[in-house]
């Protein structure tokens, strides 16, 4: 014989208001919502509780919802009742957020050169602080570094810097003012004479000038040529045996250097391979041979150097001044280009001071 099992039902309004109690264990069905309640033997139907095997939405310990298989969100959002009973949230569609509860664990950091992604926290140095404030992160910027330094150097290249031509010797030197960018907080080692700087992708070649502040004192200020790149993030220079051998405030300029010196005919002036150098003047020193004339070639372009000078429509053509070294007396002197078309090098003639020490001022 075949037994059917009827549950007791009702519409919604319907066991509203009869409010009957349920026998313990008995099953009471609303045909209208499909909800069901059971009982307990002693709670009248409207304080019962649905059925706990659908989904309740709690607000504040207050249950909101009873009963949903499913939740729709608007705006892109849905949920689902997965198995197992466990509910997956899409967030398709609100800014790009992903993931069962939200944005994915990464984060992304924008800068000038792109995005860094995978990293799962920000760390600030060099300068900057992070505090709590409440449930606010404050983010505060004191300085790059504790000391700001003028960007436009002048120095002097002769026979005490390292690496120079060996013809820069005796009264024979060169004077240069140029600027460029400053990198600061810079770490240096010191062991001997060689002196580590560690700059990430600081893209300097040996032989560059830089011209370095607080290396190995508050007060230092030297021109020294890149003697070594020793990776893409450090490069070493030759310094005297002596001061601090560490620190973490460095700063430097990229600057410009003599890789060719004839004394009293002619000199090469080469820009360095970063930090946008600019040459503002150029002072040479040197006993002029038979002939008064001088020539000055110049290796860069106008992001690094004394302009373009690719082209006769480009050429940046200095100013010209000389004196005598000996009696101070102005000498005549006129800037012309090489008679081959090399537009990046000139000839000052006409000084009239054949073997004497003459001072050459070249203004760009």
């Amino acid at each position: 014989m075949a037994f059917r099992i009827q549950l007791r039902r009702d519409t919604a309004i319907k066991w509203a208001v009869n409010n009957p109690v349920l026998l313990q264990a008995e099953m009471g069905y609303e045909t209208d919502t499909t909800l069901l309640k059971i009982g307990d033997g002693t709670t009248n139907w409207n304080d019962l509780g649905y059925w706990n095997g659908n989904l309740a939405i709690e607000v504040g310990g207050t249950e909101v919802v009873q009963g949903a298989g499913t939740l729709n969100f608007t705006g892109g959002v849905s949920a689902t009742l997965a198995t197992g009973g466990i509910v997956t949230l899409d967030f398709a569609g609100i800014g790009g957020l992903t993931g069962p509860t939200g944005p994915a664990a990464s984060i992304d950091v924008f800068g000038s050169t792109g995005g860094v992604t995978g990293a799962t926290g920000i760390r600030f140095t060099g300068g900057v602080s992070v505090v709590a404030n409440g449930k606010e992160a404050v983010v505060s910027v004191s300085a790059i570094t504790s000391n700001i330094y003028n960007n436009t150097v002048r120095y002097l290249i002769d026979s005490n810097v390292v690496g120079r031509p060996s013809e820069i010797a005796g009264n024979e030197s060169v004077q240069i003012l140029s600027s460029g960018n400053l990198y600061t907080g810079k770490s240096w080692i010191r062991s001997g004479t060689t002196l580590t700087i560690y700059s990430d992708a600081h893209g300097l070649v040996q032989g560059n000038g830089v011209l370095v502040r607080n290396s190995t004192s508050a007060n230092s200020y030297g021109y020294f040529l890149v003697t070594s790149v020793i990776s893409a993030n450090s490069f070493s220079i030759t310094v005297a045996d002596s001061g601090d051998s560490t620190g973490s405030a460095l700063s430097y300029i990229p600057a410009f250097s003599v890789t060719a010196y004839d004394p009293g005919d002619s000199m090469t002036i080469s820009a360095p391979a970063v930090g946008n150098a600019q040459l503002i003047s150029v002072t040479v020193t040197t006993m002029l041979n038979a002939g008064s004339q001088f020539s000055v070639e110049l290796e860069g372009v106008i992001s690094n150097g004394g302009g373009a000078n690719t082209n006769l429509y480009t050429m940046n053509i200095p100013s010209v001044g000389a004196v005598d070294a000996l009696d101070g007396s102005n000498l005549a002197g006129q800037i012309t280009s090489v008679p081959s078309g090399l537009t990046n090098t000139f000839n000052v003639i006409g000084l009239n001071n054949a073997n004497r020490f003459t001072l050459i001022k070249l203004s760009f």
